[in-house]
């Protein structure tokens, strides 16, 4: 955007003046809002059509992620073609590919139902095909964008319980072995998954409990009021659909195994700072 002189993003319409207040303004595209049509920057595309070793071959939108519907697809394929056609009448634009962005929706919790991949496909180049047409425009190579929907079923999270406290009237607490630094979603996003005692998989009991993370940040809750058998210290806690989260071991911590592995490094550090 530097680059281009743009005073907004390419479909929508952030502000990127330097020197802006931070954090006074809201935009529902790039918050991923499903269903939030883009708004195409017209003269970000000429100016980008205009620079010399610089080639446009075709557009993208961010529709957000996961999308349960498809009319946003559809609507959104439209919006990109239209925007294409006045291009190219306007400024050459040859739109040679095109990508309506996105991401295809799993299912976390039980009662959700995402559309299936051919359900995905119909509405998105069926949308294409019949907008080309209306439009006038060759086809271009579609490029699809299905997200968390590749590998997020592969993963599940495995967490050992913790400690636990009861708090009179309000909730019981149990912490477990991980929290936001390996899945930032459910304090960022309020998202939820489905889960299982998996030590316990089992019992029939329930009991109504907050799983809380380990790294002492107000917002570490991984789980709020969630109905799960009997937890107690040791027992294992399966978070499913977690293979589209950050993917890591546990954070380092300061034992002496992680001292040992760092003080060749800090010795070097402290050898350089000397005279000698």
């Amino acid at each position: 955007h530097v680059q281009l002189s743009t005073r907004t993003k390419m479909f929508c319409g952030c502000e990127l003046s330097f020197g802006k207040e931070p954090n006074v303004h809201t935009c529902p595209i790039c918050l991923g809002h499903p269903g939030t049509l883009p708004v195409p920057n017209a003269s970000a595309v000429r100016q980008a059509l205009e620079m010399p070793g610089l080639e446009v071959v075709g557009l993208h939108v961010h529709l957000g992620s996961p999308l349960f519907e498809l009319e946003p697809y559809r609507e959104a394929v439209d919006v990109l073609l239209a925007f294409a056609a006045e291009m190219g009448k306007k400024h050459g634009l040859k739109l040679d590919e095109l990508s309506p962005g996105g991401g295809f929706a799993v299912q976390y919790m039980e009662g959700q139902a995402p559309p299936a991949i051919g359900e995905y496909a119909e509405a998105i180049v069926s949308g294409l095909t019949e907008g080309c047409r209306k439009h006038g425009l060759p086809l271009p190579r579609l490029i699809i964008e299905p997200g968390r929907a590749i590998v997020a079923r592969a993963g599940v999270a495995l967490y050992t319980v913790g400690a636990s406290k009861e708090v009179p009237g309000v909730r019981r607490f149990v912490s477990v072995d991980g929290g936001i630094a390996d899945n930032i979603r459910p304090p960022l996003y309020e998202s939820q998954y489905s889960a299982l005692v998996a030590s316990k998989a089992l019992e029939t009991r329930r009991e109504r409990v907050t799983i809380a993370g380990r790294y002492c940040e107000s917002g570490d809750i991984l789980m709020r009021d969630a109905d799960l058998a009997p937890l107690d210290a040791g027992d294992s806690h399966a978070f499913f659909c977690t293979h589209s989260n950050e993917v890591r071991l546990k954070l380092c911590e300061g034992s002496e195994d992680v001292e040992e592995y760092f003080s060749h490094w800090i010795s070097r550090i402290v050898y350089a700072g000397t005279k000698d």
